[in-house]
């Protein structure tokens, strides 16, 4: 495939010298050249559709696991706060007789 540069610089050769041996040449190049850009623009687009079809399976992959891992047990938003346990004072430990239970 000719570069930017390359495709400048013919045209302006065709430009310059308008002999038909010269744009017979020129033509060819340009027409190889089209044939080239073509056959690399829709490989490219192949590639870019299966890209965007093999994406578009993973999201919806994705999703299903992220609905499956979602669902199971409910989970309460509220945070569970333990019990607080009673601090057992020594006095709590003997009853009115003074033994100790």
């Amino acid at each position: 495939m000719l570069s930017r540069e390359e495709h400048k610089q013919l045209l302006t050769r065709l430009l310059e010298s308008p002999e038909p041996a010269n744009i017979s040449d020129a033509v060819t190049q340009l027409a190889d050249n089209y044939a080239e850009v073509l056959a690399d623009l829709t490989i490219n687009r192949e590639t870019s559709d299966s890209l965007r079809r093999q994406n578009d399976d993973l999201v919806q992959q994705n999703m299903k696991l992220f609905l499956k891992i979602g669902e199971g047990e409910p989970k309460d938003d509220q945070i569970e706060i333990p019990e607080e346990k009673k601090v057992l004072r020594f006095d709590d430990l003997v009853n009115d007789s003074g033994h100790i239970f």
